[in-house]
Order: C-alpha cells, then structure tokens, then sequence
C-alpha cells in the first residue's frame, strides 16, 4: 500500500488506456507523487519495474499488455495524488 505523504490516496480508479493486448501505457487521473503507484490487473498486484514503470506526472507503461476479449483485464490503479 502507498504510504501517505501528503496527497490525498485514490484507490480503485481503473486506468485510461485501450485493452487490446498490443497497448501498454495508460494514464491516471490525476498526477501522482513518484513512486506511490500501485497498478493491479485482475486483482493481481504488480511489481514496479518488473511489471510497470511510472512514465509520466500520470502515466505508466506495463511490461505486457492487458488482454482483451469476452473478459478483458481490468488494470485498476491506487497512487497518491501529488
């Protein structure tokens, strides 16, 4: 879990990006303070830089893409906001 550092904690929010199995960046929200993203697909936590790596004020790219289909994967994202 993120530890707070003055930002206000979103959790749950699912990430903005195209779940086709070929993209992966995606953005959130709002900005968030460096290394307090937490990104999880299918309720599966994933471990930064071996899974993810924060791009951006409020991006992130993923190692491998989300798979699309009848149940795609659903990246849902917990960060503190900066």
């Amino acid at each position: 879990m993120a530890t707070l550092r003055g930002g206000l904690l979103v959790r749950k929010e699912q990430a903005t990006g195209t779940v086709d199995g070929i993209n992966t960046s995606f953005t959130t929200t709002f900005a968030f303070i460096p290394g307090t993203l937490e990104v999880s697909i299918n309720g599966l936590d994933l471990v930064a830089s071996d899974h993810f790596t924060e791009t951006g004020s409020n991006s992130f790219d993923l190692v491998d893409a989300p798979i699309a289909g009848v149940f795609p994967d659903v990246v849902l994202v917990r960060y503190q906001r900066a």
